[in-house]
């Protein structure tokens, strides 16, 4: 896309994106070519880019969480969300949850990719990444290390 400066990049059965902090490029033929995806007006800091298991494409910005069902057509916004300065998404496949967190926040998010549900959980630690490893929540904290939740319950969470 003759540009530089990408802080994100996801695949998703053939699709790709990678987020800057102003835009993003979407490929649907596995990055042989690119374009430029719509994004929403409002957005002024992209930071990260997820794909749930759909094919929903998710972003995750100053501004909170924003997805797509339509390769950036149309926008939503998850508007009812605690926090919005995102600094991290991750898909969390076995559960079908987008897991959210913030550099300002102790909190982490799971939103449900299907019902949209959220719940969340208090970590005590300003969060800057959070993934899953089997079934537990791993997160890196931007002054503890990494932290592990000691008890696997995300894929628990599936069925709510």
């Amino acid at each position: 896309m003759g540009s530089n400066g990408y802080l994100s990049v996801a695949s998703h059965a053939g699709m790709m994106a990678a987020a800057r902090p102003d835009g993003v490029a979407f490929s649907t033929d596995s990055g042989s070519t690119w374009m430029p995806m719509g994004i929403p007006a409002m957005l002024t800091r992209i930071r990260t880019v997820t794909f749930s298991g759909d094919g929903t494409i998710w972003l995750g910005a100053r501004e909170g969480v924003y997805f797509s069902h339509d390769k950036g057509k149309t926008w939503l916004w998850i508007g009812r969300l605690p926090f919005s300065d995102v600094d991290d998404l991750y898909y969390d496949e076995p559960s079908n949850q987008v897991l959210v967190s913030s550099r300002t926040s102790e909190q982490i998010y799971a939103i449900n990719a299907k019902t949209l549900k959220w719940e969340w959980w208090q970590t005590g630690y300003r969060i800057g990444l959070v993934r899953t490893a089997a079934g537990h929540v791993v997160a890196a904290s931007l002054f503890d290390g990494v932290l592990v939740e000691p008890q696997a319950t995300l894929a628990n969470t599936a069925q709510k």
